[in-house]
């Protein structure tokens, strides 16, 4: 069988049992986006999984280097997958078939027998060196053809998603019910904003106009994308919450909705609104979707939530999300923003300011004596994600102490990063960043509270392992950003 010439999906990992839930989520995932129903879904997990764990039963723990390579290749009616096998050959290696008269001494084969039931082929092809490779093929009842290489049906493809004109327009009162279910078609019950799955809640939120958002409706009339602005405050909103229709992602709905969102929030509409954006690093995608909007870098939070985990790895940050926060647009003519922050920082924050559509001067004045009184703040702990974060509202004294007792807390509590919001808007104490740096925080930029308050943001990642390079930017300012902090990083220890 020769499987070397068909366009394909891979995945390269070590040798180890903890990938399995990986592996098995890879296939199934890979099998559905070529329209594997859900028996056919349950199909390739289980081979998937019986395959891995008859490889790695025999798998020689010496071999520390070797590379396990997974691979599916689409056929004309289905998909075919390879599990490389660079431990004891399959030749020397005796597997007896399993038979259910006999199950004391043929159970070790179950596992094969299972994958031949549930496969439409299933071979075992020896490489030589290259060691041998299992392979088998599932054939699928409603085959998407989606790589390139593959011919499509010219007779359906003027009629696909991908080609259909989209309408954009402000979602009203009437748009809960669709946008409701395009939620769970979606992101099923992921979604960050709760409102969004009750029609009440989000009906008056839309009716406040605490939500405005825009929505994408196909040639059908039916809704199949939309993004919002969510307001915090009267004269501060977040865009974001961006979702298209699975169907439509290769469509130009998400670039319509920005295009869009341009138009709305630029203009006189929202005179005197700062708008932001939180957006992911593990991609640019976003970024470079928001970029349309002017996206001006201002902070990085860090280790914020956690991603699907899998059995038996480690915590790190390839399990986490950072965001990179930024401004979009600023209907804020004729107003000049002060801010306030340490010397060492002033020249890397008036380069981020002067990327904005704000007027902004950076003072480095500073309190020489602390205040008397006790220091106030405020902790919003979010368990889920393992994350928290400490307002200061007034220092005082014992603000060294207090903060040193709080993320000791926070941290024998199980987690794993600790933001810290210093106001802006007026002098903060002589000194402040090496207080700071003895508590393990460093710099990581600026962002606003929802009262528009801007904040000093400071970052402690506890005893994460945290790899600067794969916080993933689109702009070369953020970019810049980025190395600016990891020196911060790297000059606390």
């Amino acid at each position: 069988m020769d499987i070397s010439c068909s366009p394909e999906v891979s995945l390269a990992l070590p040798y180890k049992s903890e990938f399995l839930n990986l592996i098995t989520s890879f296939v199934t995932e890979t099998g559905q986006a070529f329209g594997a129903n859900e028996k056919e879904a349950f199909a390739l997990r289980l081979a998937a999984e019986e395959i891995f764990a008859y490889i790695m039963e025999a798998f020689p723990a010496s071999e520390k280097d070797a590379v396990f390579h997974l691979k599916c290749m689409a056929e004309t009616d289905g998909v075919t997958f390879s599990f490389s096998n660079h431990g004891t050959p399959l030749n020397a290696r005796s597997t007896p078939d399993f038979t259910v008269d006999d199950i004391e001494s043929t159970i070790a084969g179950l596992g094969l027998s299972l994958v031949q039931k549930v496969t439409d082929n299933c071979q075992f092809v020896n490489c030589g060196s290259d060691g041998w490779l299992i392979v088998f093929t599932k054939r699928l009842v409603d085959f998407h053809p989606i790589l390139a290489g593959e011919q499509p049906n010219p007779a359906s493809d003027a009629a696909s998603p991908a080609n259909q004109k989209l309408r954009v327009y402000r979602a009203t009162a009437d748009h809960v019910p669709s946008l409701i279910n395009l939620v769970y078609r979606t992101y099923r019950y992921s979604y960050a904003k709760s409102y969004f799955y009750d029609d009440h809640s989000l009906k008056q939120a839309l009716e406040e106009e605490r939500v405005v958002a825009l929505v994408a409706e196909n040639e059908q009339g039916n809704i199949v994308g939309n993004t919002a602005a969510f307001f915090d405050s009267p004269h501060v909103a977040e865009i974001g919450g961006v979702m298209i229709d699975p169907e439509y992602r290769s469509s130009m709905g998400m670039l319509l909705l920005v295009k869009e969102s341009k138009k709305l929030f630029g203009g006189n509409s929202f005179n005197d609104t700062l708008f932001y954006a939180r957006t992911v690093t593990t991609h640019t995608y976003s970024q470079q979707l928001m970029s349309a909007l002017r996206f001006a870098p201002l902070g990085l939070r860090l280790s914020v939530y956690g991603h699907a985990k899998f059995i038996g790895i480690e915590e790190h940050q390839g399990n986490r999300e950072s965001l990179v926060f930024a401004i979009l647009t600023a209907n804020q003519q004729n107003k000049l923003l002060e801010i306030y922050a340490p010397l060492s920082h002033k020249e890397m924050i008036g380069e981020l300011f002067a990327n904005t559509p704000l007027t902004t001067t950076v003072q480095c004045a500073e309190e020489n004596t602390l205040p008397a009184t006790p220091t106030t703040l405020t902790v919003s702990p979010n368990e889920k994600a393992q994350f928290a974060e400490i307002y200061i509202d007034e220092f005082g004294q014992d603000f060294s102490a207090i903060l040193k007792k709080e993320t000791f807390q926070l941290q024998q509590d199980g987690y794993l990063t600790c933001l810290l919001n210093i106001p802006a808007d007026k002098p903060q104490p002589a000194d402040l960043d090496n207080m700071l740096k003895a508590n393990k925080f460093f710099f990581s930029g600026l962002q606003l509270n929802k009262q528009g308050q801007w904040q000093l943001m400071y970052t402690n990642l506890f005893h994460q392992r945290f790899q600067f390079a794969n916080v993933k930017l689109y702009d070369l300012l953020a970019l810049k950003l980025r190395d600016y902090i990891e020196d911060q990083y790297l000059s606390i220890y």
